[in-house]
């Protein structure tokens, strides 16, 4: 733990070199190896894929994590680069979308448990297709700023209604022992999606860039053999590093921002394709019977599952049990001055 301890807050003694902490790193990483491959209690218990939902959850939520992160850069570098937007309002621009999301999220969330959470995910995805099919067709290099807002306010009532139910189906039908592990790999998940979603798009912008520019120079050169490049407009770098372009690339830059959100939009179909296969939630009761000492049973639940398992109708022990209580049992005493003359009516 010493090794571990230098490591993290830096090395106190100037003469001891880094190269002690790592080999104390490596020390401990031989019985990080000797944890993860421990069939009797594994880092990530393979079980939990058994489960259908948690399996779907885990392929939805790569799509919006990956979606996330993916949608974020384009519609800045257009707000910027092509309209000359600093980068405050070029944030301002997508308040619909926080907004919206922060306004709806609650009230989705306390429907979640008395309705079924899969359509609810497959109508966010569907807004997020609508919401991005929206925004290519508005995002052009002089199109009324108004009209930008509304996009935006369509993807946030989408994510409104996608990241709550995927995590509560995610964990739903695990049971107690499994639910901490489950949501650890859930979280993952979309961390990693992110990651990866960051580094295609941002692939995907440089390429479409790339591309959009030379397809503007080159028509820009006189026709015929003798054509130069020196008669295109000079390319500055200030221009290309910060604020708006040239006029003669607002175009071309608006272009390749808008193929790019593709990438966008098919991981919102591959969403909520994947929330179809979504099964109905199934309450087992597994967070009631006894397992979480918060939530304990109430005495008729018990009754009710008891008389289940045994084949009886458990509205009949019920109501045989209330007529065999005594008449004073059922008509408690109201009052003191009841106390006080029982017998009085």
């Amino acid at each position: 733990m010493g090794h571990y301890h230098r490591f993290a807050v830096g090395n106190r003694n100037p003469g001891e070199r880094m190269g002690h902490d790592y080999r104390g790193h490596h020390r401990v990483h031989p019985l990080y190896c000797v944890a993860a491959v421990n069939r009797k209690e594994p880092l990530v218990p393979l079980g939990l894929f058994k489960d259908r939902n948690f399996s779907v959850s885990n392929i939805a939520i790569a799509a919006m994590g990956a979606h996330t992160l993916t949608m974020a850069f384009p519609p800045t570098i257009y707000f910027q680069q092509v309209r000359g937007m600093s980068p405050t309002q070029a944030a301002l621009m997508t308040a619909p979308l926080a907004l919206f999301s922060g306004a709806l999220s609650p009230v989705i969330g306390k429907r979640l448990g008395t309705s079924n959470p899969k359509w609810y995910a497959v109508s966010g995805f569907a807004l997020l297709v609508v919401g991005f099919v929206v925004l290519r067709a508005l995002m052009t290099a002089d199109q009324p700023l108004a009209l930008l807002l509304i996009p935006f306010a369509i993807l946030g009532i989408g994510n409104s209604m996608i990241w709550g139910p995927l995590a509560v189906t995610a964990t739903r039908n695990l049971p107690p022992r499994l639910a901490g592990a489950g949501s650890g790999v859930y979280n993952e998940t979309r961390q990693v999606a992110g990651v990866l979603g960051s580094a295609g798009i941002a692939t995907l912008m440089g390429g479409l860039i790339a591309d959009q520019i030379a397809q503007t120079m080159q028509r820009m050169r006189p026709s015929g053999a003798g054509g130069s490049a020196m008669s295109a407009p000079a390319v500055s770098g200030e221009g290309m590093s910060g604020g708006q372009v040239p006029d003669f690339l607002r175009e071309p830059i608006a272009t390749a921002m808008n193929d790019s959100l593709m990438l966008a939009l098919v991981l919102a179909v591959v969403g909520m394709v994947a929330c179809l296969f979504f099964a109905k939630p199934v309450d087992k009761g597994a967070w009631t019977s006894g397992q979480n000492a918060a939530e304990p049973q109430t005495e008729a639940d018990s009754a009710r599952d008891g008389s289940n398992s045994s084949g009886t109708d458990p509205d009949a022990e019920v109501t045989a049990s209330t007529e065999a209580r005594p008449a004073d049992e059922t008509q408690p005493i109201s009052s003191e001055k009841d106390a006080k003359n029982p017998s009085k009516p």
